[in-house]
């Protein structure tokens, strides 16, 4: 019995270091994990290829204008060209992508709606005086138009689906349809443009209505 004892106190040592080592790891089981690899979060959309899905969403075929400038501080750098907001223009015309958009947006929130309201038919071409240019604001020689930078158009005139043509030089004065329906869409203009100039500005307006996003509100 004594010599079980003397076994059994002799192995038990033994069997615990045996156990022991069995439940330590190995060296390359004592590494950290490597760490997780996480993507980086995707980019946020520039306000450009904002302005480009909402072009997208109105239907309205555009190109980029690559961005550029002049020593005057003409230029521009967010620039598409299109060829109709909606409804054809009468020359293509490269405008800053936040203006193509308002114009767009005015085409089918006014410029149609009203077209349709005083003479019951749809709009077939928006006829306009030039987009981008790079020269100053003409009248007073105070530095660089509005049309400099992209952000301004001059629309001259309208033609209908039936061939009426209305335009602004001819009909702003005049009292009958066409004079209410340019004066319509002028008090509207302001509520999408930041500065809408009329004949009744003076008379370098005489024969269109200027809107811009200058940034700066003034609406006759």
């Amino acid at each position: 019995m004594g010599a079980i004892l003397w076994i059994t106190r002799r192995a038990g040592p033994l069997l615990g270091l045996a156990l022991l080592a069995g439940c330590v790891p190995a060296p390359a089981d004592l590494r950290p994990p490597p760490a997780a690899v996480v993507a980086p979060p995707p980019a946020s959309p520039s306000a450009f290829q904002m302005c480009q899905g909402d072009l997208d969403e109105l239907g309205i075929d555009f190109q980029l204008v690559p961005a550029f400038s002049t020593e005057r501080g003409c230029g521009l750098a967010d620039g598409v060209k299109i060829a109709s907001d909606g409804v054809d223009l009468n020359q293509p015309v490269s405008l800053s992508c936040e203006l193509a958009v308002a114009v767009a947006s005015f085409e089918y929130e006014w410029i149609e709606p009203l077209a349709r309201r005083y003479f019951g038919e749809g709009v077939r071409r928006i006829y306009h005086a030039g987009g981008y240019a790079c020269r100053d604001i003409r009248g007073n020689g105070h530095g660089l138009s509005e049309h400099a930078r992209g952000r301004a158009i001059d629309l001259t005139g309208f033609e209908l689906t039936d061939g009426t043509v209305i335009n602004v030089a001819r009909d702003w004065a005049p009292s009958g349809p066409k004079s209410r329906f340019l004066h319509a869409l002028a008090q509207h203009a302001c509520e999408r443009f930041d500065v809408v100039l009329t004949p009744d500005h003076d008379a370098i307006h005489h024969d269109h209505l200027h809107l811009d996003l200058s940034g700066r509100k003034f609406c006759q």
